[in-house]
């Protein structure tokens, strides 16, 4: 197999995933999990849709018979709004990690707006 064929086969496949986990991309992790598995989680998503982005931005612009098979801008649009939605949620999980971190420090009292706060479950 060649270097192009390879590349176009590896593009083939990330695209059947895509598609497979599209209508889920903008989901938030699991709450119950704790912030610092959230943190991991969300931050591996993120690279995840970035990558994704970027390959989806990369096959738009080709002119090959693939391109014309895979990603559409609408997907690019789906992509960009789940990769800002994602950066939100990976925010409220920092916050609730830095959160849970100074609970175990101080015994005061301190609230975070966050839909995944511990305090709020």
């Amino acid at each position: 197999m060649s270097r192009t064929e390879i590349t176009e086969r590896n593009q083939k496949i990330s695209y059947e995933l895509y598609r497979e986990i599209a209508a889920e991309l903008s989901i938030p992790i699991d709450c119950s999990l704790n912030a610092e598995v959230r943190f991991e989680l969300y931050q591996s998503k993120y690279i995840y849709l970035n990558n994704l982005y970027q390959q989806c931005f990369r096959t738009l612009n080709q002119t090959s018979n693939l391109a014309r098979e895979s990603f559409t801008h609408e997907d690019l649009t789906l992509l960009k709004q789940s990769i800002a939605v994602t950066a939100d949620f990976l925010k409220l999980a920092v916050l609730d990690a830095l959160q849970a971190s100074l609970d175990k420090r101080s015994k005061n009292e301190w609230i975070l707006d966050s839909p995944c706060s511990p305090r709020q479950a």
